[in-house]
């Protein structure tokens, strides 16, 4: 009788899961048959993170790419590309000087040649495939294990949020889970060009270097580094050696007056509550300082012991990078989706807690109520963003704490994971149980 209950709670909770991903999946495709003037002139703000990228591109194809990081600029570059949708001025969200790093505007130079809405599309399309490819290699190229693990991550509303803006988390997701299963994998060369394109994150990327430095992997740095340069080259090239050096401080006097920081849910932004402004400068350096020692410590602590420790030391990676960075957003959380993968051991709720310690317990709570939990907190009045942001952050550093629990207590049993070669199927922990 048990387990018949299960077995119909798992199936109505798939069957939800689907109909949420198939209105999300809807809802992309309107975009690819020509619903995209309709939904900008109905909400100028959607999809407004990737028109700031789209933007870019366009910047660097014009005779002002030189002074791209001049609010006049932009916004008569904004202005130019949204006039055909929207009439009215633009909304006030939009009047924020953006502080991209130069390879962007290479990147999206080719992309900007595209009309506003097939570039876009295109971007939707390249993330999911990212989403799917990473979460594919990670659960051991399963793929009833893949669409269950898509369900759940896009069930949650981050998911919605992030791709209805146009930002890139499903895309960063995809090639952080496709980095760390190369890693893990010892494909030093894909690995490598999967960390060179995360690096395009730069608040993130210093994090995810550690694993390659303390492992020693010489080969992921060079694969790395290689695309990294070239592309810094292409950008020199186009856009003039000025442009790459006063980047650092654009970044310190865009970043400084963000309005939006509160939004966050890093160390950064909970330190506005409590410090004045002039300390917070300092309290970011402390912070990505802390981070990254942590993030050595648990690599180094993985040196001779099992691969089981080096999915804990990755996904601590990710909880520490999550909240030491100094740009985090709270649909950057679906990073954590990664975290899971590389740990849990099962989805089914009724299997999932079976005769687990309490560290293990915790861990899986909240990462398996986690769509639940952010579709309540964004039930928040708009008034209450800072309640928000500070929840997520709390569970990010939550997860932390317990992460770091977990890869104290993993098992010793393994080889060392600096000469251990995993299968193809050991990378990704996670099995999803029928």
């Amino acid at each position: 009788m048990k387990d018949r209950l299960a077995k119909t709670a798992n199936t109505l909770l798939i069957a939800a899961l689907v109909v949420n991903a198939c209105l999300l999946m809807l809802f992309i495709g309107s975009i690819g048959v020509g619903f995209f003037p309709t939904i900008m002139q109905k909400s100028p703000l959607m999809f407004q993170d990737f028109v700031k990228y789209y933007a870019c591109g366009k910047v660097a194809l014009s005779a002002e790419r030189s002074d791209a990081y001049e609010l006049p600029v932009q916004l008569q570059t904004l202005q130019e590309i949204l006039s055909p949708y929207i009439k009215q001025k633009l909304p006030e969200q939009y009047n924020f000087p953006t502080d991209y790093p130069p390879p962007v505007y290479a990147v999206m130079a080719p992309v900007a040649l595209l009309p506003l809405d097939k570039a876009l599309f295109l971007f939707l399309i390249v993330s999911i495939t990212s989403a799917c490819s990473g979460v594919y290699l990670l659960t051991g190229k399963d793929v009833r294990k893949t669409v269950l693990w898509m369900l759940g991550i896009s069930a949650c509303v981050l998911s919605w949020r992030t791709l209805a803006m146009g930002q890139m988390t499903w895309l960063v997701m995809g090639v952080m889970a496709m980095f760390f299963y190369f890693f893990l994998k010892k494909n030093d060369i894909i690995g490598g060009i999967t960390l060179a394109v995360l690096a395009l994150k730069l608040q993130y990327a210093i994090f995810f270097l550690v694993p390659v430095l303390v492992c020693r992997r010489w080969k992921v740095l060079i694969a790395a580094i290689v695309p990294i340069a070239a592309l810094c080259a292409i950008t020199t090239a186009a856009l003039g050696p000025e442009f790459i050096n006063t980047y650092p401080q654009v970044v310190s006097r865009i970043e400084g007056t963000d309005p939006y920081i509160r939004s966050m849910m890093c160390i950064r932004a909970m330190g506005t509550v409590f410090f004045p402004p002039s300390f917070i400068p300092v309290l970011t350096v402390l912070a990505i300082i802390v981070g990254v020692a942590a993030c050595i410590a648990a690599w180094m602590f993985t040196a001779k012991r099992s691969l089981e420790s080096q999915r804990w030391a990755a996904a601590l990676t990710i909880c520490i990078a999550l909240i030491a960075s100094p740009h985090t957003h709270s649909y950057d959380s679906l990073l954590l989706a990664v975290a899971a993968m590389l740990t849990l051991p099962t989805l089914d709720p009724f299997k999932l807690f079976a005769d687990q310690p309490l560290r293990m317990n915790i861990w899986s709570s909240i990462l398996i109520t986690f769509p639940l939990t952010s579709w309540l907190l964004f039930k928040l009045p708009p008034t209450e963003i800072v309640m928000q942001s500070s929840v997520f952050f709390i569970i990010a550093l939550v997860l932390a704490v317990t992460a770091a629990i977990n890869l104290l207590r993993s098992g010793t049993k393994e080889p060392s994971p600096l000469t251990y070669k995993p299968n193809v199927g050991e990378v990704g922990h996670a099995a999803i149980d029928s």
